[in-house]
């Protein structure tokens, strides 16, 4: 099976902390992965390296079979945990922000999202946090990218509604991409899941498919998520 991104024995420090320790793992379009592992694992720090905005310290990152470049973060779309719309007054500032620095971004589709999710695209952007995570989905799914990356996407978001609203925006895609889902709290998202790779301590504790955990464990990924580390968190 040909991958899109590849990691060949990955490490990033951070004055002189190891974030991620030899990461291995290939991952191919058209599937929802769940990087998924307890604060401080390294979730952030991958997220990080496979939008391109950082490079590694140790191995390599290959992106559709070539080193990554500048021009390859323009095939990715990113959304981090920390959201950077209050830097907009308004939502049509947002979505001119997007239409400048993105070719592949949909205006139409941004919208279009927004409308379904309850929110007018002529409104102002206001301290409701939970609705600027639905209005910076919009737009970060309104994105033709070969991948997309969201790190502890819709926070504020109860179990059912994370779970529609993620399912709503990240369909109806012609290119199949590859779409990486990072998080603790796991809440709505392990339906969303055909694999997941465990992370702790910076290094992979597991890499499965959410089938072969079924028919292995006899649980689903979030049963074997709390197994594992049974941190309290969920």
């Amino acid at each position: 099976m040909e991958h899109l991104v590849e990691f060949h024995s990955v490490g990033k420090s951070y004055r002189g902390k190891t974030a991620l320790n030899n990461i291995s793992l290939g991952l191919e379009r058209g599937i929802c992965v769940g990087v998924l592992g307890p604060e401080g694992s390294g979730k952030t720090t991958l997220c990080h390296l496979l939008s391109g905005i950082e490079s590694p310290d140790k191995g390599e990152i290959l992106f559709d079979g070539k080193k990554m470049r500048a021009k390859t973060k323009k095939r990715i779309s990113y959304l981090p945990a920390k959201s950077f719309i209050k830097n907009f007054k308004r939502i049509s500032e947002l979505m001119a922000f997007y239409g400048c620095y993105f070719a592949d971004f949909d205006r139409g589709k941004a919208m279009e999202l927004m409308r379904v999710f309850g929110i007018s695209p002529e409104n102002s952007i206001t301290s409701d946090k939970g609705q600027n995570e639905l209005i910076s989905l919009s737009c970060f799914a309104a994105r033709q990218a070969d991948m997309l990356v969201l790190d502890e996407p819709l926070s504020y978001f109860d179990r059912e509604e994370r779970q529609s609203y993620l399912k709503t925006a990240l369909q109806g895609f012609d290119n199949k991409p590859l779409i990486v889902i990072a998080a603790r709290h796991l809440r709505g998202l392990v339906p969303l899941f055909d694999n997941v790779v465990f992370l702790h301590e910076g290094k992979t504790k597991l890499i499965a498919s959410v089938d072969e955990i079924r028919n292995k464990t006899g649980m689903d990924a979030e049963g074997l998520y709390k197994e594992v580390f049974a941190d309290g968190s969920l």
